[in-house]
């Protein structure tokens, strides 16, 4: 499975099994392009892409022909008409999972998947109950936490002021993951009542894990993005990162360019897009070290006091300011700070805000950031506190997903301090 830009420890990468040998020349024969690169492992995260000579920016690296993709037209038609309900994804997990004589062709490929114990250690849709159910407080055993970060959305918080969750718009990340999965799986078992569960979800994640977008030619209506999916041999071994090589489609091939210089043995990553480290690990099963598109959501804290007040809402809802509000890696979010001036100011100072007309005000500025202390960074400092301690008290059976799951919620706690850090140095 691809995964993230996670330190290596300062080791070399070294070779792949032959199973990695066997599935080169196999994409070769189906007329994959290869260029200077090879697939490697990589110390800390497991298999990429690396450079085999100096690179320049703009050299073609892989070039895959529509013909090497694995979409619905590479599935039988009499299987698409029994599925014709389920969405691509599900289409393309039924396919996999159904043990079709079509499938031998792809064996070579699939050998170079994550086996289904590697997802159980990685995806948060896999893992025990004991981790993403609430647990009791320490010393507080009226109260429960989530071991799985708010993003995620799994339950309660602790933190005496927000005693119900409020889960105000819409599911977490895993639970909408979940409602796709039950979905497709509904409609799959109408066709094929005896598919097993857990070998349908795994095959399922697969193509979760290791699909891309691609808009299939000859299509007569435009699809919804998440039916825009294809399955793209050798591509799918690059690894993530904040920004990578560019990659491009068109009716004859899919294709990956370097976005710039690379030296021999250097690692080479694409970039699945603009997300935070819960949306990574849910879909994904990785986080990032270092994540530039990182947040946590923090409607939790303000919708309440907004839904409380109607006056505010209301304005929030005329400048189109009404939820999604984070904290990032460089502090809350413009929209964020729009809402606690709607809580905040009086009408005219408010539209000031809003219209960027307002001076610096200190006083304003103070009240805003203490604000922002007491709702927002106090309560996930308090719940990562609760969380990590909860972990810490679980049996070893889950020691990966502890360690996973520690060190998200000790980067949100570092996302913290350096907002922090930040009212510190704007006071002074």
């Amino acid at each position: 499975m691809p995964h993230g830009t996670m330190s290596s420890h300062g080791q070399s990468p070294t070779s792949t099994g032959s199973e990695h040998e066997a599935f080169t020349a196999w994409s070769r024969g189906r007329g994959v392009t290869i260029s200077a690169v090879s697939a490697a492992r990589i110390p800390g995260r497991g298999l990429g892409i690396v450079a085999e000579r100096r690179i320049e920016a703009g050299d073609e690296l892989i070039n895959v022909p529509a013909t090497a993709l694995l979409t619905e037209r590479s599935i039988p038609a009499a299987f698409r008409r029994a599925y014709a309900d389920v969405t691509i994804h599900g289409l393309l997990a039924a396919f996999l999972a159904s043990g079709h004589p079509q499938l031998e062709q792809y064996k070579l490929w699939a050998a170079t998947w994550p086996t289904p114990s590697d997802l159980q250690e990685c995806m948060p849709m896999l893992w025990p109950a004991k981790l993403r159910m609430r647990t009791d407080v320490q010393l507080s055993p009226s109260k429960s936490c989530s071991l799985l970060p708010p993003a995620m959305g799994c339950g309660a918080w602790a933190h005496p002021s927000l005693t119900v969750f409020r889960d105000s718009f819409g599911p977490g990340l895993l639970a909408k993951q979940e409602t796709n999965f039950w979905k497709d799986l509904e409609i799959v078992q109408q066709a094929d009542p005896d598919i097993s569960i857990d070998w349908y979800k795994y095959c399922w994640l697969i193509v979760n894990t290791r699909s891309f977008y691609y808009e299939l030619p000859g299509l007569k209506e435009k699809r919804p993005k998440k039916d825009c999916l294809v399955m793209c041999p050798f591509v799918d071994l690059f690894n993530h990162a904040d920004e990578g090589c560019n990659v491009t489609f068109d009716d004859n091939d899919y294709t990956v360019t370097a976005d710039r210089p690379y030296e021999p043995g250097e690692e080479i990553f694409v970039s699945y897009g603009s997300h935070s480290n819960d949306f990574l690990l849910v879909e994904y099963g990785f986080i990032l070290e270092n994540n530039k598109w990182d947040y946590v959501p923090v409607d939790d804290m303000l919708v309440p006091d907004i839904l409380d007040r109607k006056s505010q809402r209301n304005r929030l809802e005329r400048v189109g300011y009404l939820g999604r509000y984070t904290l990032n890696v460089d502090g809350v979010c413009h929209r964020t700070q729009v809402a606690i001036r709607a809580l905040l100011l009086d009408n005219k100072d408010f539209k000031k805000f809003v219209n960027g007309q307002e001076a610096s005000d200190e006083r304003n500025e103070a009240r805003a950031d203490e604000f922002i202390a007491s709702k927002i960074l106090e309560i996930y400092t308090w719940e990562a506190e609760q969380a990590i301690q909860a972990l810490e008290r679980l049996d070893e059976e889950t020691q990966s997903q502890k360690r996973i799951l520690r060190k998200r919620w000790r980067q949100i706690v570092d996302m913290v301090h350096r907002a922090e850090k930040m009212f510190i140095a704007r006071d002074n």
